[in-house]
């Protein structure tokens, strides 16, 4: 199992780990969103700020190697638009 489900299913296990009961999907939810909101928290108190999340510059250059996008790249524009909506959905603009 991979990606999302197997995320929830390690924070389910652990949670069993302590109690009894095995926690709601939207229980485990809740904890992987405060989880990313302390790292956030965590970097800003750091220093680090929206400017630190981006991609190496190969990613933007280089061509995609492989699979159905062989040969094209990723726009510098489009990257800022996803992170412009990711912020948006974690609530961090």
């Amino acid at each position: 199992m991979k990606g999302y489900a197997s995320k929830l299913l390690r924070v389910n296990l652990t949670h069993l780990s302590f109690k009894a009961e095995p926690l709601a999907p939207h229980a485990c939810m809740i904890i992987g969103e405060r989880v990313y909101n302390l790292q956030r928290a965590f970097n800003v108190r750091e220093g680090l700020t929206r400017s630190d999340d981006s991609l190496p510059p190969r990613v933007f250059e280089d061509p995609i190697p492989k699979g159905a996008s062989r040969g094209g790249r990723i726009k510098r524009s489009e990257f800022e638009r996803m992170l412009d909506d990711y912020y948006q959905a974690r609530r961090w603009s």
